[in-house]
């Protein structure tokens, strides 16, 4: 019984002298901001890790030392204490803990735990001080919540500022490089494709028609020159009498004719030759011409290529007549090169007949010499139509290059933009009240009963200490007593069986007394329990 009755002894000196400890705690709720849902950030609700950041602003050490010892949380011997120390117990003695409850997400229409509000509690020896710490630190967690809110929101708007300058630099420099694509490619842009295609068309359908037409032309140069070839720049002579005899210059004409087809014959001093180079220059005199003048050979000239182009429809270039006209042709334009042209211009054509055709000649001429400048033209379109098509795949690939990197940088910059629009209302919001983030529920309330030591546990704890110490001295004296008893020992200790066992008899005083230990064992037991009961009853 002595060492049961020490055990619950000490268990209630225990329960008797430890300190009480008093909670005071504080609900602060959570709420939504007034705000359109997209344009608030996804974490906007509070969490614990944020919860943790204001903890460690608020709980600094020198803060947590400051509250202690001015509301005397440990003692007199505070200021003997170091700061760190002091901290130390003052954030064991805090406690911030989450309440949670079922909602739905507005924003994605998912049902899950959301944070709604946050208790704070702070456990002292004192009541009073309890009370007080947790009213001032609920204030200091309010405060550093707006302050950090609007520190952190102009953090956020200052690093979007810089990052929306550099993406607008990159977003600009993607388009510089796009219209420079664009003005290096503008024929070959896909867009173009088709438009390119379609000109191809136009021009190839074009360029045959002209040379179809280019083709009629030089037929009809050759006609007219034909033409030409048999009708004198000059119109005949008609006497008094009717009589139509040749001009002064168709003479010369046929003189010089004349004189080359000697020439090719008999020497220079030939007495034909001599007498024709007389009436030449006779005829040459009275019509005020010097010799061979390039504008008389230019006409002869014509007429010779008349004649050849007739003579080449009729005859095959082997032809002894194609032949001759073909180096009266070459004779006449080496003279043609040999002349001066400054030399006197022979006289203009009389012939009507002769200028119709000159003239329509003239026109061939010039419509010709265009057609032939305007297929020029079109081959070089074609080539630089055929060009740009073949070039479309490769410029189609870069192009849709360019494209990608501008519209990935203009979303990249868009929704930047949208995360500073954002930044800033939040910004503004946290600036605004701590009511619109936070709201003191329930202001912490003065303790009326602590919450530690559990002294009924306490004493439990002792009664079922002191049974088991009880029971374990009982054991321990059986096994350390060496007194022989009863028949089994002796037994154990002989080695043989005794032949026969003579019971103690108890006389009628031993009988009382042992019954008197076992009815006060009973009551002191029940007594105990008794105890235990009501102190658990009514609190301690």
């Amino acid at each position: 019984l002595l060492p049961a009755a020490g055990v619950l002894v000490a268990a209630a000196v225990v329960a008797a002298s430890l300190p009480n400890v008093y909670r005071s705690r504080a609900t602060v709720l959570i709420e939504e901001l007034d705000v359109p849902a997209e344009l608030l950030p996804a974490n906007a609700a509070f969490a614990s890790r944020r919860l943790d950041v204001i903890r460690q602003r608020v709980l600094t050490t020198e803060n947590a030392a400051e509250i202690a010892t001015r509301h005397g949380l440990y003692g007199a011997d505070e200021t003997a204490r170091p700061a760190s120390v002091l901290a130390q117990q003052l954030n064991r003695d805090v406690h911030v803990n989450l309440v949670s409850a079922d909602t739905i997400d507005p924003r994605s229409g998912r049902s899950g735990q959301t944070v709604i509000a946050f208790t704070l509690a702070v456990d002292s020896e004192s009541a009073a001080a309890a009370q007080q710490v947790a009213g001032e630190l609920v204030d200091l967690f309010l405060k550093e919540n707006v302050r950090s809110s609007e520190d952190r929101a102009a953090d956020v708007v200052t690093w979007l500022d810089s990052e929306a300058e550099r993406f607008e630099a990159e977003l600009l420099q993607v388009e510089s490089k796009l219209a420079a694509f664009k003005a290096e490619n503008a024929g070959a842009m896909p867009e173009m494709y088709d438009v390119n295609v379609a000109s191809l068309d136009r021009a190839d359908q074009e360029l045959t028609a002209l040379t179809a037409r280019i083709g009629e032309l030089q037929k009809r140069r050759l006609d007219l020159m034909a033409d030409l070839s048999q009708q004198h720049p000059d119109a005949p002579v008609v006497l008094s009498n009717g009589t139509v005899v040749m001009s002064d210059r168709q003479r010369l004409q046929g003189l010089h004719s004349e004189r080359r087809a000697l020439s090719a014959v008999y020497g220079p001093d030939h007495p034909d030759l001599v007498k024709l180079n007389r009436e030449i220059a006779n005829l040459e005199a009275a019509l005020g011409v010097e010799g061979d003048s390039p504008g008389r050979v230019r006409g002869e000239l014509r007429e010779a290529e008349g004649r050849l182009a007739a003579l080449r429809e009729r005859y095959a270039d082997e032809h002894p007549e194609v032949a001759q006209a073909s180096a009266v042709v070459a004779s006449l334009r080496e003279q043609l090169a040999s002349l001066d042209e400054g030399s006197a211009p022979t006289a203009a054509p009389t012939n009507p007949a002769y200028l119709m055709v000159s003239s329509q000649l003239q026109g061939v001429d010039i419509e010709l010499r265009s057609a032939e400048a305007r297929r020029v033209e079109l081959e070089r379109r074609i080539e630089a139509y055929r060009e740009l098509i073949e070039r479309a795949p490769a410029v189609e690939q870069q192009y849709q290059a360019l494209v990608r990197d501008h519209a990935t940088a203009s979303a990249k910059y868009q929704d930047l933009r949208a995360k500073q629009r954002e930044a800033e209302i939040a910004r503004n919001v946290a600036s605004v009240s701590q009511s619109s983030r936070l709201t003191l529920l329930e202001p912490p309330a003065l303790p009326l009963a602590p919450i530690w030591p559990n002294r009924q546990a306490i004493l439990l704890l002792g009664l079922l200490l002191a049974a088991g110490a009880g029971a374990a001295t009982v054991v321990v004296a059986q096994v350390l007593d060496k007194s022989v008893r009863g028949a089994h020992a002796l037994a154990a200790l002989t080695g043989s069986r005794p032949l026969a066992v003579v019971p103690y008899i108890r006389n009628r005083s031993e009988a009382r007394a042992d019954a008197l230990r076992g009815y006060a064992l009973k009551a002191g037991a029940a007594a105990a329990v008794l105890a235990v009961g009501v102190w658990y009853v009514i609190g301690g």
